[in-house]
């Protein structure tokens, strides 16, 4: 058997950026076409010897079945995942990763046969990787696997299955970078506004609004805090800058009387 004819559909590696519940049940779908038809032609031709038959069920197949085992989840995943929330949707793929991590880890990591599949070994690939040494009664431990002794070793599917839970863990490390990077530009684009007048100015405007009550409930502190992040400007000893306001030569408040005084003027021009 040539088993290489049905190893080009998944060969190259899956680019997460490309990956979306738009596709993920299309690929799912050909995945499955795909393993049928190297099945029928395993019971058809069979292999030529036991080194061939190692190969298929140790790379070929779950070289395939891994990325059906993926675009399941991936579906699934993104079917349930936030619309329009990066904060809820990053939280959301931390938990998934979470989830899935605790799953692997509770039921495979510390198993025998993921320490040898971990080290790449090849010493036991006869017992693990031979439809005739398998131990059928081991596919009734797990749900996922398909019971075929003339398509399966067991281990082929748990092969699959540690394949494609690295993919799922480095799509969803993948979509929790997207999210907080688009979260950081974001934040960053806010707070990218530069204070050109002093920090007296600012301070002025401050009390101004705490005393025209425009946010209620808040003290000057609070607000002083805010402005400050916003305008990246470090706006320390604020009750004394205005305290020597009262003291001002010319308008205790020329600041916001130039404010005033600009809007009107571009009020007028308007006119």
């Amino acid at each position: 058997m040539n088993s290489s004819n049905y190893s080009d559909y998944y060969m190259a590696e899956i680019k997460m950026e490309q990956v979306s519940i738009f596709n993920s049940l299309s690929n799912f779908e050909n995945g499955l076409k795909t393993l049928q038809q190297m099945r029928n032609e395993v019971i058809k031709k069979g292999f030529a010897d036991e080194k061939e038959e190692i190969h298929f069920f140790k790379i070929i197949k779950p070289n395939i079945l891994s990325c059906i085992f993926f675009f399941r989840e991936i579906y699934k995943i993104e079917r349930n995942a936030p619309l329009n929330n990066q904060i809820l949707s990053s939280n959301y793929y931390k938990s998934c990763v979470n989830m899935y991590n605790s799953s692997f880890k509770t039921t495979f990591q510390l198993t025998d046969f993921y320490e040898y599949w971990l080290i790449g070994a090849d010493d036991r690939d006869s017992e693990f990787f031979l439809r005739k040494k398998c131990n059928h009664k081991k596919f009734i431990q797990l749900e996922f696997c398909d019971y075929d002794p003339e398509f399966s070793t067991f281990y082929d599917q748990l092969t699959s299955y540690f394949i494609s839970n690295n993919m799922i863990n480095k799509f969803l490390c993948y979509k929790i970078n997207e999210f907080d990077n688009l979260s950081y530009a974001n934040n960053k684009n806010l707070y990218s506004l530069k204070w050109k007048r002093s920090k007296a100015d600012l301070i002025e405007l401050i009390y101004g609004l705490y005393h025209t009550k425009c946010f209620e409930g808040e003290s000057i502190n609070s607000i002083s805090n805010l402005f400050g992040k916003f305008f990246q400007k470090e706006l320390t000893d604020v009750y004394h800058t205005f305290h020597r306001m009262k003291y001002r030569a010319r308008s205790k408040t020329f600041f916001i009387n130039e404010i005033s005084s600009a809007l009107e003027k571009a009020m007028e021009d308007k006119d």
